[in-house]
């Protein structure tokens, strides 16, 4: 009587497989989740810290003189430096978690940088004050008018997608597993003892 032959069972993952669709849309929503409260809480800060300048009515429009002209640049100033500290730090967080697709959280980190520009764009207008054409045309002479709370040079814009890619790539970059060095061993020459030859027995 034969006995049966062995069976092999082969080990069972849970959860998804790595690269498969459910991982993929796990990263894509935490990254779209993530840079969306970002911008809009960078959208808050801007609109905290940043001191509008303002026109001022005359008879013939609005004008503004060369302290308010200054004060223009402080617009896009403090939205590329929230944007940036924002995305530095959003970009790291997101690859040390979710680092084992580098290549798709790196196209991530720009679109999600992308998208936190945007509503920080869109909510710091909406917080701001409204448009300075409209209000200037009902308003009295004499009377300061702030600019709306919005960018001015849209380069600033990429400020997020930029941090963000940079500390995603250092991060992969630190992160990543080096190769181990190998030892080389020098094995030296076996000397050679060569005592004198033995006796010839016919002699």
């Amino acid at each position: 009587m034969s006995a049966p032959a062995p069976t092999t069972t082969r080990p069972t993952r849970s959860g998804p497989l790595p690269g498969s669709p459910s991982e993929v849309l796990t990263d894509v929503l935490i990254v779209a989740v993530g840079f969306a409260v970002l911008g809009v809480v960078g959208a808050f800060v801007w609109h905290a810290v940043v001191h509008l300048p303002t026109y001022t009515r005359s008879g013939t429009g609005g004008l503004m003189d060369q302290v308010q002209l200054a004060e223009v640049m402080g617009i896009d100033g403090w939205f590329f430096t929230i944007g940036g500290v924002g995305g530095l730090l959003a970009g790291a967080v997101l690859m040390l978690a979710r680092r084992t697709r580098p290549v798709l959280m790196v196209v991530l980190l720009a679109a999600g940088g992308a998208l936190a520009a945007w509503l920080m764009v869109v909510v710091g207008l909406h917080l701001g004050p409204a448009d300075p054409d409209v209000v200037l045309r009902t308003a009295a002479k004499g009377t300061r008018v702030p600019l709306q709370l919005h960018t001015k040079a849209h380069v600033v814009e990429y400020a997020w997608s930029l941090g963000a890619v940079l500390s995603g790539l250092v991060v992969l970059l630190l992160s990543s597993p080096r190769p181990a060095a190998t030892e080389s061993r020098v094995v030296p020459d076996k000397p050679t003892d060569e005592g004198p030859p033995p006796p010839d027995p016919g002699r």
